[in-house]
Formats: C-alpha cells, sequence, structure tokens
C-alpha cells in the first residue's frame, strides 16, 4: 500500500495509540479506539489495514492535498486496492486538528456497509479521483450520489 517515496516513521507509543512523522513531517496519531471492539454504546469505524498503511494514506491524502473546506483530508482506496475498514469502508476521513500542536488522526467511512456519513469529501476531489483513475466511473457516481 505504500507509495513511492511515501514515507512514515514511528515516533511514539501513549495510551491513545501510536504516533508517526508523516511523510511532510506532520504528526499523525494511530488512534487505538480506532483499531478494536470498545465498551462504548456508539458505533465506530475500525480500520483493517496495518497502522503503517493508516499512515500511508494519510500522507497520500496530505501530499495530494485532498481536502475539504474545513482543511480536513479524505481517501479512497484505488480500484482493487483492499478496503480500509472492517465494514468493507474504501474512503477514509482526517480530522484536522484543533490546535497545531496535536496530531492528526482518521478512520475508515463510507461503503455499503459502513456507518452513515455524516460528511462526504467534496465533489472536486472526487473529481481528482476519477480524473486520474483512481476510481473507476461506478465507483465516482457512487460517491457523487452518496450511495458509497
Amino acid at each position: 500500500m505504500e507509495q513511492e517515496g511515501v514515507k512514515c516513521r514511528q515516533k511514539e507509543v501513549d495510551s491513545s495509540g501510536i504516533v508517526y512523522t508523516s511523510c511532510a513531517e506532520t504528526l499523525y496519531l494511530s488512534l487505538n479506539y480506532h483499531r478494536g471492539g470498545s465498551s462504548t454504546t456508539h458505533p465506530k469505524s475500525i480500520w483493517e489495514i496495518s497502522r503503517p498503511d493508516e499512515c500511508h494514506v494519510f500522507c497520500t491524502a496530505e501530499s495530494e492535498s485532498w481536502a475539504d473546506q474545513n482543511g480536513d483530508l479524505w481517501a479512497v482506496a484505488r480500484d482493487g486496492e483492499p478496503h480500509y475498514g472492517t465494514r468493507r469502508e474504501r474512503m477514509a476521513f482526517f480530522d484536522a486538528p484543533v490546535n497545531q500542536s496535536d496530531p492528526w488522526h482518521g478512520f475508515p467511512v463510507g461503503g455499503r456497509r459502513g456507518l452513515p456519513l455524516r460528511r462526504t469529501p467534496p465533489d472536486a476531489v472526487v473529481q481528482r479521483w476519477w480524473e486520474s483513475k483512481r476510481i473507476s466511473y461506478t465507483t465516482y457516481n457512487r460517491i457523487l450520489t452518496r450511495r458509497m
């Protein structure tokens, strides 16, 4: 899953997860919260890919500037690549930190079996995914019509 030249480096482990330094030297936190079941009553997305791959997905979104108007980042698995989440989610959302010193973090979103999306990637980003042949027209259409 790692792209050429896209490298994440593990920085430290703390009680909330593993902190990485991204390819752009940004701090990224792979949260334990999105790695397995918990006792919370609210369902959550669970990453199925490895922690380093999770950071690589973030690096790709960061380097490609797949951002929305709030500065949050989005990613999508190429057609044929493994899905990101345990509910077959093929997209990921990375919430921009409130404080500049805080690390980024993210979770898988979308997919027909995934949890309902509260927000969706900007149409312009989805258009770039399709134009770069990252996704098929069918996937493009499903995202734009909110069926993914």
